[in-house]
């Protein structure tokens, strides 16, 4: 390990950090401050890992940073704060140790950036990870097996990469099956196939940050967030700008690229207008019956566009008809996109007429935090909209965007 007097605090990717001179691997270790100094001296003892940096992430980045300068002045090490680091931020190590009972998401991240996992097994463990299969585990607090195989990893780093791969494809498999539920052995019926997608959803929303996927902000304050799909359209994006602007309403456009090239000027007076606008990919395919890389290409196709017309990065991405698969996950982590999902459908893109959406708004009970898909299309869509912001702003809410209400602020526009 180098000993060098060197100790950066960030909160971003810890690429940024990385010394040019650095020739040797990086550790990432998630834990408290007297988990992660114990943990410390184990690291600075195993010196076949060839060692240059520790990153460490944990919820105590204050009291880490005075304990670690205390201890350890001469480590180098990186600081990153858990409840805030970004989708990318593990990508620069080479090995996780987790030592923190609420690291799932992060774990998760590590495989499917196929990086070796060594974790607590006091620790929900997502179903990818298999002891001695697709993750090394150790009892709690004994670090005396976590130097045994942190050592059996510096004699055998091929088990540990052989790990990080099964634990890459138990991962693609497990998120192939959120919305097809290919690998499903046996009779499926409709009542199974919508419990199983349901259970994975629920699953994958506990596992991955909400830096990555989101569905609803805080209960706690009166918000909400309306997302418009499927546009810019002329015939209707002009009427719902005038609507959200007499009712004070900020809402989020998740436009398709294709849409935005024929009508950049409509996708300029969204965002004049103060709302924010996601990327809905370039042509509104189902992405789960394409490649991979044509999946990553409609969504660095669509970003592109709505990037160039708007000058500001495009970080939310909604998959065209709520499709959640490896198709449209990946590809959107991949590229630093969070996704975007919602509380509330009012289905108002196959309504027969305003009356009909209505009747739905009517019989909904918004909630503080809700996010309610909607969508940018002429006739009952734009005339019934009125009714909606009506109801959702019932009670004190306020109509705020997707990144203001879920707290991702470095994607809000300022």
């Amino acid at each position: 390990m180098v000993l060098n007097k060197k100790i950066n605090f960030g909160s971003g990717d810890c690429r940024e950090n990385q010394r040019v001179t650095t020739t040797g691997k990086q550790i990432g270790v998630l834990g408290n401050v007297g988990e992660v100094c114990e943990a410390l001296g184990v690291f600075h003892r195993v010196q076949d890992l060839a060692l240059s940096r520790v990153v460490v992430i944990t919820r105590e980045p204050q009291a880490m940073r005075t304990a670690i300068q205390l201890l350890f002045p001469q480590l180098e090490l990186t600081i990153l704060d858990m409840a805030t680091f970004g989708i990318n931020s593990i990508s620069c190590v080479h090995l996780v140790v987790n030592l923190s009972p609420t690291a799932a998401p992060t774990l998760f991240e590590a495989a499917i950036r196929a990086i070796p996992v060594i974790s607590s097994r006091s620790v929900y463990m997502p179903p990818v990870f298999v002891s001695n299969e697709s993750v090394y585990e150790f009892p709690h607090q004994d670090l005396n097996v976590l130097e045994r195989i942190l050592r059996h990893i510096a004699a055998a780093p091929e088990e540990a990469d052989r790990f990080a791969r099964e634990a890459e494809k138990r991962t693609i498999a497990w998120c192939g099956r959120s919305y097809l539920l290919r690998e499903n052995r046996g009779p499926v019926t409709d009542d199974c196939i919508s419990l199983g997608r349901s259970l994975v959803k629920r699953t994958l929303f506990a596992l991955v940050p909400r830096s990555g996927l989101v569905a609803m902000g805080a209960s706690w304050r009166p918000e909400f967030a309306l997302t418009f799909d499927d546009g810019p359209h002329p015939g209707s994006t002009p009427r719902v700008l005038r609507a959200l602007y007499r009712h004070g309403v900020q809402a989020t456009f998740f436009l398709v690229g294709n849409r935005a090239e024929q009508y950049p000027d409509l996708v300029k007076a969204i965002f004049e207008e103060g709302h924010e606008i996601g990327c809905h990919s370039h042509t509104h395919p189902y992405l789960h019956r394409l490649s991979l890389t044509q999946a990553a290409r409609e969504i660095a196709t669509a970003r592109r566009v709505l990037e160039d017309i708007t000058g500001r990065v495009c970080h939310l991405f909604r998959p065209p008809f709520g499709n959640l698969s490896v198709q449209s996950l990946l590809p959107a982590w991949l590229q630093g996109q969070c996704v975007v999902m919602w509380t509330v459908d009012l289905k108002d893109y196959r309504a027969k007429d305003a009356v009909e959406i209505e009747k739905t708004v009517a019989a909904q009970h918004f909630e503080n935090g809700d996010i309610i898909l909607y969508h940018d299309l002429d006739g009952p869509s734009i005339e019934a909209l009125p009714s909606v912001l009506e109801a959702a702003k019932a009670d004190g809410r306020t109509g705020v965007s997707v990144s203001r209400m879920v707290g991702l602020s470095g994607y809000a526009r300022r």
